[in-house]
């Protein structure tokens, strides 16, 4: 019996306990900024209008110096690019074929509260954005 509470102590408090701790970690005073990506590419729909919830297929958020974004699933080739939105220059451009990237911003923004826009597309869609950094 002792064991048994050992083993359900082992497997099933201890990691909970541990996800309580990440928890509580992640909100520290690190700031997390959701880029709100909207459709720039709309589905074509044939005959009647089809009236329902856009499904979000990827998501996009800025934690300290890094963007994230995260695909709800493998996405073939996904475009990313940022540009600057005054000027226009395109600032940082990847090709990612994975569920989730990282980009660390500091390595090519070299002013602060520039506001930029977010590119994210395939064949079949496309997300666009804007943040301030």
């Amino acid at each position: 019996m002792k064991r048994s509470i050992l083993l359900f102590a082992l497997f099933f408090l201890i990691p909970f306990k541990g996800l309580i701790l990440i928890a509580q970690n992640n909100s520290s005073s690190d700031s997390v900024q959701e880029i709100n990506l909207t459709n720039k590419k709309p589905p074509i729909h044939s005959g009647d209008i089809k009236r329902s919830l856009e499904r979000k297929i990827v998501y996009a958020y800025i934690s300290n110096d890094f963007l994230t974004v995260n695909f709800t699933s493998t996405t073939p080739n996904a475009t990313i690019t940022i540009s600057n939105k005054l000027t226009g220059e395109i600032e940082y451009t990847e090709v990612c074929n994975a569920e989730s990237t990282t980009i660390d911003l500091s390595t090519f923004v070299e002013e602060n509260n520039n506001t930029y826009t977010i590119n994210i597309s395939t064949s079949s869609w496309e997300r666009s954005g804007i943040f301030t950094y």
